[in-house]
């Protein structure tokens, strides 16, 4: 448990430089429209491209749509972009695949 927590918390802050330069790669992508699942898959090719389960997947989707499709170009440099893929880093490093990778 305390492993999971401390995946969590670490992938969850933006404020680390790890993080922020994942959140840089995800954020920049374009003026295009980014569903939720788009935004699932890059924040998990972030992590280190690690393969999960359809059932964790629809669960991180579930999460990412909480708040709708996002626009990457005019939000990438938006504190709440930023904010939205911090916590879908921490919530996919929450997953039981992430913690086996």
């Amino acid at each position: 448990v305390e492993r999971l927590n401390f995946a969590t918390q670490q992938l969850g802050d933006k404020e680390k430089p790890g993080v922020r330069a994942m959140i840089d790669k995800i954020t920049t992508g374009g003026d295009e429209i980014v569903s939720a699942e788009r935004l699932v898959d890059a924040c998990l090719d972030q992590l280190g491209a690690i393969r999960v389960s359809e059932n964790t997947r629809s669960i991180l989707v579930d999460f990412a749509l909480r708040e709708g499709d996002w626009n990457a170009g005019s939000t990438g440099r938006d504190e709440e972009a930023q904010r939205r893929v911090a916590e879908i880093l921490g919530v996919a490093a929450s997953t039981l695949e992430f913690q086996r990778a």
